[in-house]
């Protein structure tokens, strides 16, 4: 299935998480804001939202400074 990563197509499993989905690209540390299809998903909703077909997928960095 293909789902768009920061505006990018990206080819996964059918069925994968989110949680799965940011483990395998090494993201599971950062800290991010997820955002899935113009929704905000909880860092503790990770391992039971599957990623879709088509589904718009947006991460957020959090950045400090002054």
């Amino acid at each position: 299935m293909k789902v768009k990563v920061g505006g990018k197509s990206v080819e996964m499993e059918e069925g994968t998480s989110l949680r799965d989905f940011m483990e395998s690209h090494g993201l599971l540390g950062v800290k991010a804001i997820v955002v899935l299809n113009d929704r905000v998903v909880r860092h503790e909703f990770w391992h039971e939202t599957a990623l879709g077909e088509g589904d718009c997928l947006e991460l957020v960095s959090l950045v400090g400074g002054g």
